[in-house]
């Protein structure tokens, strides 16, 4: 089915309470009889529960970064804020106003961080027109078929160790601890620099932690190897990597992807990137 996102006003509009009694009761009859409008409204549930799983993945990024700052000028040690005890004099009061003032910085900064990380989710999952929203987790669909097959029995024993190593990586980028992950995906490629899998689980590392250009480096080759099962995951990433690179040349390669995953009827992607390439052209 070739969507046109025609109806996208009017689903909005219905997600958020924003129609008035006519509205919504015209709406819902035509939600019930017409099957096109019905069929966009599931994918339209389903764009935004990914959204929702990369909203909470950038949460959790946005409070670990917070925190490591906090750790860093000692917030978290043991008296870190206990008062002077020596006589007070003009040197120590001023010493005390800029220890004072370094933690409004970071009270402030800690405030911004988490309000704009909130405005930015509420945007990311009501505006589905912009582009960063096609930032959905899909690099989850296939990691537990990876998975099994790395730790599957019957390989011999230079091969287990590579296996095993690529299957403790996966674990971690499956927990979301992508800098764990690539420092056995390195070791990997330094013993194997041709193995497409950990090529493809470094750049996505690489991608998850907002380092654009190092994960187009290893997901852009990949989607040249006609031979690789795991091509249309790296055309999806790579796509999006060149969004965020915010040029025109870039965003008309990653057009290109997306229009090539949009025209591959056996691509799990399809649906999604015909999805996408219409939201952009609104």
């Amino acid at each position: 089915m070739n969507h046109t996102w025609e109806n996208l006003d009017r689903i909005e509009a219905w997600k958020n309470g924003e129609m008035s009694k006519e509205e919504k009761e015209k709406f819902e009859f035509d939600l019930m009889h017409n099957e096109e409008l019905s069929k966009e409204v599931e994918l339209y549930d389903r764009l935004s529960e990914h959204i929702d799983s990369y909203g909470d993945l950038r949460t959790r990024r946005l409070i670990r970064r917070v925190e490591s700052k906090l750790e860093k000028e000692g917030f978290f040690k043991e008296g870190a804020i206990a008062q002077p005890v020596e006589p007070i004099t003009e040197e120590t009061k001023a010493d005390v106003q800029k220890f004072k003032w370094s933690w409004y910085k970071i009270a402030a900064s800690l405030v911004v961080l988490l309000v704009a990380g909130g405005i930015y989710l509420a945007v990311e999952k009501y505006q589905p027109r912009l582009p960063e929203m096609a930032l959905i987790r899909m690099d989850l669909k296939h990691i537990d078929a990876n998975l099994e097959r790395l730790e599957a029995p019957g390989f011999g024993d230079e091969s287990k160790g590579k296996n095993d190593s690529m299957a403790d990586a996966l674990k971690f980028y499956k927990e979301f601890e992508f800098s764990k992950a690539r420092i056995l995906l390195l070791q990997v490629l330094q013993n194997y620099p041709h193995d497409p899998l950990a090529q493809l689980y470094l750049g996505l590392s690489y991608f998850q932690d907002e380092e654009y250009a190092k994960a187009a480096r290893y997901l852009t080759p990949l989607t040249r190897e006609n031979d690789f099962n795991e091509r249309d995951l790296a055309k999806w990433y790579s796509a999006w990597c060149y969004f965020m690179f915010k040029t025109a040349k870039d965003e008309q390669t990653a057009v290109v992807l997306l229009t090539e995953l949009a025209n591959d009827p056996a691509s799990d992607f399809q649906e999604y990137a015909k999805g996408y390439l219409d939201i952009l052209k609104k």
